[in-house]
């Protein structure tokens, strides 16, 4: 996995409890770390945020909360999605107490930081490797123009498969029946769902439904792709 060059802790009023906790995370990490803090008056989380992200020494920033556990490829992925001039905003998935209990028995997460954590690393390592995926041959072309064969070959989506899709999408939640999602592969939980019908079944997953956000987190799938991966996970099921 792949860790920032630098964290910064957002602290928005805490007591000594709060700095004990980082002091003991600065022994067990050899990652500049930089307590931001500021008196309590009152709810100023934004507040805090900036004056954490003034601190900063590089130029590609990433926010989380304190509450959340990170995946061990989480600074990975951003640096693998980073785009010049764009905002990469992710959704979370609620754990249930019993399956939350199980992951910090097993030790199945990276590091937990107190608060609100901004994570940087220095960009500039990236751009010419982040320019160079992005690049399409492209022309902008107004209306009337002829905007030529290089146009209409950057608009073509590409295909992918269902399975694709369920690992990308799906299987984060299903596999392991993450905030009471039925685990793909097992018939019992997939039962009392079947009256629904399949309509309602890929509605609520388009739609979100309880802790799934829309979509999975397969942000850009169509409705149909939605379709196909719901009738997967049901035939892998029943």
């Amino acid at each position: 996995t792949e860790l920032p060059d630098e964290i910064i802790i957002a602290d928005d009023g805490s007591g000594k409890t709060t700095s004990q906790v980082i002091s003991f995370f600065l022994k067990k990490t050899s990652i500049p770390l930089t307590h931001s803090w500021q008196a309590d008056r009152g709810c100023r989380i934004p507040h805090s945020r900036n004056r954490a992200i003034a601190k900063s020494s590089y130029e590609y920033i990433v926010v989380v909360d304190g509450d959340t556990v990170l995946h061990k490829n989480f600074i990975k992925d951003h640096k693998r999605y980073a785009r010049p001039g764009v905002y990469i905003q992710g959704s979370r998935v609620l754990l249930q107490p019993d399956f939350t209990k199980q992951i910090m028995k097993n030790k199945y997460y990276l590091f937990i930081i107190p608060l609100c954590a901004v994570f940087l690393f220095n960009g500039k390592k990236y751009d010419e490797s982040v320019i160079e995926r992005i690049h399409l041959q492209v022309n902008v072309c107004l209306e009337g123009q002829e905007c030529g064969q290089v146009a209409q070959t950057s608009s073509s989506k590409v295909s992918r498969s269902v399975d694709q899709i369920y690992v990308s999408g799906c299987a984060a939640c299903h596999d392991a029946g993450v905030a009471g999602a039925p685990v793909t592969g097992i018939a019992s939980q997939w039962t009392n769902r079947l009256p629904k019908g399949m309509d309602m079944l890929v509605n609520n997953a388009y739609n979100g439904y309880n802790a799934m956000p829309a979509k999975g987190l397969c942000a850009d799938c169509s409705k149909d792709e939605i379709a196909s991966v719901v009738k997967y996970m049901l035939d892998k099921s029943i």
